[in-house]
């Protein structure tokens, strides 16, 4: 995997829950992707999304704020997203993003 990319895997849990890992940067291009696979995860008919970031070894703000207003879109239409795997540097900058 390059440094400079974000690879996304997308599986669905037992429970239905669509789990998106992300690997890489996140920056605002890997943003925008992360929230185009949710977009398709809910226009599938899921609901409930678990978005996986503990392989995410570099990001910025711009990526992590492109990645939050897709997501609140989901949210507005009813889908529900969790956050596992935010490691500390990540995790303030999506609280101040948010």
């Amino acid at each position: 995997m390059e440094s400079d990319t974000l690879q996304l895997t997308t599986e669905v849990d037992p429970t239905g829950a669509v789990i998106i890992a992300a690997e890489g940067y996140l920056d605002a291009e890997g943003g925008a992707r992360l929230g185009r696979e949710a977009d398709a995860a809910v226009a599938s008919g899921h609901t409930h999304l678990l978005i996986d970031l503990e392989e995410v070894v570099l990001f910025n703000c711009a990526g992590a704020r492109q990645m939050l207003a897709a997501l609140d879109e989901l949210r507005e239409c009813g889908g529900h997203v969790d956050f596992v795997g935010v490691r500390q540097p990540l995790r303030r900058a999506l609280h101040f993003a948010a």
